[in-house]
C-alpha cells in the first residue's frame, strides 16, 4: 500500500505542477507525448485500485487472526507475496483500458493530455468507482466492526482479575481507533472523487461543470486525493504499536526536509532580489530580510531537533564548546523569530503609509521610501536596524 501510495503522488504532482503555470498544457509532443500520457494516466489508476485492495487484504487478515485466533493465518508470510503480486497484476488488467481512453489532443491553447469522450468511458469509470470504492468500503467496514465486536465480547479464563479486564479493553479500544481512522481516512480519500465523477456524468445542467464552485470543488477533491497518500503512514505510526518505532525516523526525514526546503527557499529569495535591480523596493528589501532571519532559524534549530529525536533529548556535546554551542544555538534562533517579526511589523507600516495616506509622502523622500535605500551599497541598513535591536533584546539569553 505503501508503494501505490507513493505511485500516486509521483505520477500526479509533476503534472499538476505544470498546469499551475501553463494552463493545463501537455508539455511533451509527438509519440512520447502520447506514451508519457498514457502512462502517467495508467499509473495514478492503478495505484488507486492496489491501494483499495491492500486495505482490504489487511482487514481479511486482521479478521481472521481476531476471530479465528486458532486456526491458521488466511495470509501468511508466503501468501502474501503472491497476494502482493496478484494486487498489482489485477489493478493493471482491470485499468488497462486507460491506455485506450487517454489522448493527447491539440488545441488553440496547446495540447492536453485528456481522455476521449465515448459511452464506454462513462460505463467504465461509474463501473470503477463501485469496484475500487464502495465494495472495498463496505467489506472493510463490516471486517472491522466484526473485529471490534468479538474483541469486546471475548471472555478469557481469570475473567475477574482486573488486569486482564483491563487488557482486553485497551486492545479493544486501540483496535477500535485504528479501525475508525482507517475507514474515515478511505472515505475522505476516496468519496469525493466518485462524487466529482458522478456530477460529471449525470449532471443535466452541463453548465455547472464549468462553474467557479465546480472548480473549486476540483481543487478539493484534489487536495484529499494527496492527503490520503500522506495520512496512511500517518495512521500506521500514531495507531500501530509496531511501526512507533519507525516515528523517528519519519520525525528525522521531516527535519530534513524542511531544513532543505527552507535552505533554498530563502537562499533564492536574496539571490532573486539582489539581481533584479527592479525588485529592490522597501517591501522587497524587508522580505530579504526576513529571508535572512527564516534562515538562521532552520540552521540552528533543525540540527537540534534532530539530534533530540534520536537521542532521548541529551546534548551530545560538553564542555565549554558544549556550552558555547548551546547559548549560541538558542539566541541564534530566538534573534531569527525577533528579526522575522519586526520585518513583518515595517512591512505592514510601509503599506499602511502607501494606502491610508498616498499623497503625504509625494515630492518627498522619507527615509523607508527613499530610493537611496534600495541601492546595492546600503542594502544593509534596514537589515542591520532590526539585526541590532533583536541582538539587544535576546542578549540575556547569552547570560542564563
Amino acid at each position: 500500500m505503501a508503494m501505490s501510495d507513493l505511485v500516486y503522488p509521483i505520477s500526479m504532482l509533476p503534472r499538476d505542477i505544470a498546469s499551475l503555470f501553463i494552463s493545463d498544457s501537455w508539455l511533451v509532443s509527438g509519440p512520447l507525448g502520447q506514451a508519457l500520457c498514457k502512462l502517467v494516466s495508467f499509473s495514478i489508476e492503478v495505484s488507486t485500485v492496489v491501494s483499495s485492495q491492500s486495505l482490504v487484504l489487511i482487514a481479511v487478515d486482521r479478521f481472521g487472526t481476531v476471530v479465528f485466533p486458532l486456526r491458521s493465518p488466511l495470509i501468511s508470510l508466503n501468501k502474501c507475496r503472491f497476494f502482493i503480486l496478484a494486487t498489482w497484476i489485477i489493478a493493471m488488467v482491470v485499468r488497462c483500458p486507460i491506455l485506450f481512453f487517454f489522448e493527447v489532443l491539440e488545441y488553440p491553447d496547446g495540447l492536453e493530455c485528456t481522455p476521449l469522450w465515448s459511452p464506454y468511458l462513462k460505463h467504465y469509470t461509474v463501473a470503477m468507482i463501485a469496484v475500487v470504492f464502495y465494495v472495498p468500503l463496505i467489506l472493510i467496514t463490516i471486517l472491522y466492526l466484526t473485529i471490534a465486536l468479538t474483541i469486546k465480547s471475548q471472555k478469557t479464563a481469570g475473567e475477574q482479575s482486573v488486569s486482564r479486564r483491563e487488557q482486553r479493553l485497551k486492545r479493544a479500544k486501540i483496535v477500535g481507533k485504528t479501525s475508525i481512522a482507517i475507514v474515515s481516512a478511505f472515505t475522505m480519500g476516496w468519496l469525493p472523487l466518485s462524487i466529482w465523477w458522478l456530477v460529471y456524468f449525470y449532471s443535466s445542467d452541463k453548465t455547472l461543470i464549468w462553474s467557479c464552485g465546480f472548480h473549486y470543488f476540483t481543487q478539493i477533491v484534489r487536495f484529499f486525493m494527496y492527503s490520503y497518500c500522506a495520512i496512511n503512514p500517518c495512521i500506521c505510526f500514531i495507531c500501530i504499536e509496531h511501526y512507533r518505532q519507525a516515528k523517528r525516523i519519519g520525525e528525522t526525514l521531516a527535519c530534513c526536509l524542511l531544513f532543505i526546503v527552507s535552505l533554498a527557499a530563502n537562499t533564492f529569495i536574496r539571490i532573486i532580489v539582489y539581481r533584479t535591480k527592479t525588485l529592490r523596493t522597501p517591501i522587497n528589501i524587508l522580505v530579504v530580510n526576513m529571508a535572512i532571519s527564516d534562515l538562521l532559524f532552520p540552521i540552528f534549530h533543525f540540527p537540534k531537533i534532530s539530534v533530540k529525536i534520536n537521542t532521548a533529548g541529551h546534548w551530545l556535546v560538553s564542555g565549554p564548546l558544549g556550552q558555547a554551542m548551546s547559548k549560541l544555538s538558542s539566541f541564534a534562533t530566538d534573534v531569527s523569530t525577533l528579526v522575522s517579526v519586526r520585518s513583518l511589523l515595517l512591512i505592514a507600516v510601509d503599506r499602511f503609509g502607501t494606502v491610508v495616506f498616498p499623497l503625504r509622502f509625494r515630492g518627498s523622500s522619507p527615509w523607508l521610501h527613499s530610493s537611496r535605500i534600495c541601492s546595492r551599497s546600503n542594502w544593509s541598513n534596514i537589515i542591520m536596524s532590526t539585526s541590532v535591536c533583536s541582538n539587544g533584546c535576546v542578549f540575556p539569553l547569552l547570560l542564563c
